[in-house]
């Protein structure tokens, strides 16, 4: 491909999982049903273009016909490939790792008829934990007669952009997968117009100066200035505690221990119990559906329903997302980049993130693996390995004959369980902007009310006195996104007090949010003076006019 470069930026660092991350792979696999993508040689990798799908997206790129982005379909003259290329970025393994370390994460769906696993939804996936490195690299030849300013500002951006956190990529960026930061990031430029250029680049000198290497520091300086504004979406945390224990069920059992917790590695190679971001936005999105069908008096027998089609929820699916139909058409991508909000039952990527939540709780692979095999990890039910401070105890259930009242044959089993002094990191979820409507705006915020009165429990157990939980603050960072644009670029704290949320800092929101749900009633023929649209559960009083 001969065409005309007058300049090659080179953007290289180092991306590290914030978050578990997975790149989908081209086979199935013989065990896992979604294994991690591999190269030619089997060494786990994110391709270029995983990378440069993620950040055009972000980038908001609505026009197809952009020149720095490549496009096709005009003419085969007019056609011409990307000016940014991305190489595939090699997971790093350190000399004393012994091999890369996959976990494999499980998933279930729930029947919301039953409540209980819903048949037939059962899948796993090969992840790679957060502290995952990979090298990254990304050039951008400068066609000649190319606005420079505007193409350093861009590159600045998107570095700024992989820094602070805001691209996400790979799959399931909904349910707590993605998050990646770039660090130890260096610019280099080649400059192809003069014989010093050229001899620099064959020396390999990265650290040669060049005023249009300065220039360049100088767009990233003003980019990190401008972070703010970069940030597309609204960010929620939400810092809790639990009221007893709270934990997600690990998918295999123990020997010692019938039942221990999911656990995960943390960066400093401890593993760490772990509520996975899809536990918790499936637990919101089961209350988000009870919400509307109560709203909407939805008569429909689910019992006769197929659980993928349980979900599909006037609003609901807009929030959270749902399974595309086969013969669904496409969607165009808004002004932003983002995928167009889908109709309700039409499927499509939801607009709210929650993002896998860990506990300062961990201990090493071999300590876990004492308290699965050996009896003598436990003592009264206690942990005698690792030293007995820690929140974490085995509990011995049994099941109950009702004919004779007493334990059933065969039915006694354990689980470790931690206790209430478990420390938690703050939940934090991720909103894309919002349609002009509000509306699932609205309903997120009745989502936000009912967890901090503790109607939402989440992870194993929850009809079994697990799962309770009490939150003491939410913060809130707006940063200009729809039905939240009163924020501005300042984070707002929002106080929690025997369960309610004191939402005088968020009145203008709460205010918008009201007038939204109002017409979406409205629109639904529900007379809000009727009651119907005043009370959404028992005893949560919402908006009416």
């Amino acid at each position: 491909m001969a065409r005309k470069t007058s300049y090659t930026l080179e953007l290289t660092g180092e991306l590290v999982a914030v978050t578990p991350l997975h790149i989908g792979g081209a086979d199935t696999g013989d065990t896992v049903d979604m294994p991690f993508a591999r190269d030619g040689a089997g060494n786990l990798y994110i391709p270029g273009t995983s990378l440069a799908g993620a950040i055009r997206a972000w980038e908001g790129m609505a026009d197809v016909s952009d020149d720095l982005w490549g496009y096709a379909g005009k003419s085969d003259l007019e056609d011409h490939a990307s000016h940014l290329i991305f190489d595939d970025a090699p997971l790093r393994i350190d000399a004393g790792d012994g091999g890369a370390a996959t976990e494999l994460w499980h998933g279930i769906g729930i029947d919301r008829h039953s409540g209980a696993t819903a048949t037939g939804i059962k899948f796993d996936r090969e992840v790679l934990p957060r502290g995952s490195r990979f090298g990254f690299r990304l050039q951008l030849e400068v066609p000649p007669d190319s606005n420079i300013e505007g193409v350093l500002t861009r590159i600045a951006r998107i570095q700024v952009g992989l820094e602070e956190g805001y691209i996400e990529i790979g799959g399931s960026v909904t349910r707590g997968f993605g998050g990646v930061r770039l660090q130890k990031a260096e610019h280099r430029v080649v400059n192809w117009g003069s014989r010093e250029g050229v001899l620099a680049w064959l020396q390999n000198d990265s650290l040669a100066t060049s005023p249009l290497r300065e220039q360049w520091q100088e767009a990233y300086r003003v980019a990190s200035s401008q972070a703010a504004s970069l940030r597309r979406h609204i960010e929620i945390a939400i810092h809790w505690r639990p009221k007893g224990p709270v934990m997600v069920k690990s998918a295999h059992e123990g020997v010692a221990v019938d039942g221990m917790p999911f656990v995960s590695r943390g960066e400093d190679d401890h593993y760490l119990l772990t509520l996975p971001g899809s536990s918790l936005k499936g637990a919101l999105r089961q209350h988000a559906e009870r919400i509307m069908r109560t709203v909407l008096d939805d008569p429909a027998d689910i019992s006769k329903v197929h659980p993928r089609d349980q979900v599909k929820v006037d609003l609901v699916a807009a929030i959270f997302g749902a399974a595309r139909a086969v013969d669904a058409p496409p969607r165009a991508a808004t002004d932003a980049g983002q995928p167009a909000v889908p109709p309700d039952g039409t499927g499509g990527r939801g607009l709210l993130s929650v993002y896998t939540c860990y506990a300062d709780l961990g201990y090493t692979l071999s300590q876990w693996r004492d308290m699965e095999e050996l009896t003598s990890a436990w003592h009264r039910g206690r942990l005698t390995v690792a030293g007995n401070d820690q929140p974490l105890y085995r509990a011995d259930r049994i099941a109950i004959d009702r004919w004779l009242g007493r334990p059933v044959d065969g039915a006694l089993y354990s689980v470790v369980e931690p206790d209430s002094n478990t420390v938690w990191e703050p939940m934090r979820l991720r909103l894309r902007p919002l349609p002009e409507s509000g509306a699932g705006g609205a309903l997120l915020w009745l989502l936000l009310r009912d967890l901090c009165a503790g109607r939402i429990p989440l992870g194993f157990g929850v009809n079994r006195g697990f799962g309770d939980i009490e939150v003491a603050r939410v913060d809130i960072a707006g940063y200009g996104a729809a039905d939240f644009s009163c924020l501005g670029d300042r984070a707002i704290e929002l106080d929690v007090t025997a369960g309610a949320l004191n939402e005088t800092a968020a009145a203008e929101v709460v205010k918008t949010f009201a007038g939204a749900w109002t017409r979406y009633l409205a629109g639904k023929g529900i007379d809000v003076g009727s009651g119907r649209g005043e009370r959404v559960v028992p005893g949560e009083v919402c908006w009416v006019s």
